[in-house]
């Protein structure tokens, strides 16, 4: 089994979020909070597969969280020495979550992350057992394995010539088409709009603007896409 957690940005935190270090950074805490936690079998997802060798899974996020548009969510995986298969005797569980059970909060009725709950497992660090999943110090946050997702169809392309002019182009991820009359709204480094123009017929907008731009928010009906 592993343990799935979903961290939400929320969509007017976005751009706050960004000033950290763009999609991919994982400076968050002060911009959303662990909004799902679930235990998933892997033999639920794929009863057929042996316990030897690497498989890959799919996990419907779905089922999980339902999506805001124009949200960033980071998808944390991990587990502990229960879900693994490895035979160890006479051993100890690790601090991780229950299969099923409702998700630990604290005082405040926040979901305590996985990352804290497999921190505590370094009360009991011993270097020399770091690699031997048959104890507690195996389980660390070090295992724990994450990715930002942004659930979004929109492509931008944006660059800035000599000449200070900005150029947007928006596509269909899908079908790799124009999008025309998207919104393009262009944000300084101190998160100032500067200017907001809606793509030409080639899915393209031409500006230029006081101060550098610093993002570039994209909105066509309810998707967002950011740079």
């Amino acid at each position: 089994a592993v343990q799935v957690e979903i961290f939400k940005v929320y969509e007017n935190n976005v751009l706050q979020f960004l000033q950290n270090g763009g999609l991919d950074n994982n400076y968050m805490r002060a911009v959303g909070r662990v909004v799902a936690q679930k235990r998933i079998s892997l033999e639920s997802l794929n009863p057929k597969v042996g316990q030897s060798g690497w498989t890959r899974y799919g996990i419907d996020l779905d089922a999980i969280v339902k999506e805001e548009e124009g949200a960033v969510y980071q998808v944390r995986i991990g587990f502990s020495k229960k879900d693994a298969i490895w035979d160890c005797s006479d051993s100890e569980d690790a601090n991780m979550m229950d299969l099923d059970n409702e998700p630990e909060r604290d005082e405040s009725g926040e979901i305590i992350s996985l990352n804290t709950i497999a921190e505590r497992n370094y009360s009991y660090y011993d270097y020399e057992k770091r690699e031997d999943p048959c104890y507690k110090q195996y389980y660390t946050a070090r295992r724990i394995v994450k990715r930002n997702v942004l659930g979004s169809n929109l492509g931008v392309l944006a660059k800035r010539g000599k000449d200070k002019e900005l150029f947007v182009a928006v596509t269909d991820l899908k079908t790799t088409e124009p999008i025309i009359s998207a919104s393009v709204e262009i944000y300084d480094n101190v998160l100032q709009r500067i200017a907001k123009l809606a793509t030409d017929a080639d899915g393209i907008i031409r500006t230029k603007t006081e101060f550098d731009p610093a993002y570039v928010v994209v909105t066509n009906h309810k998707q967002k896409g950011y740079l």
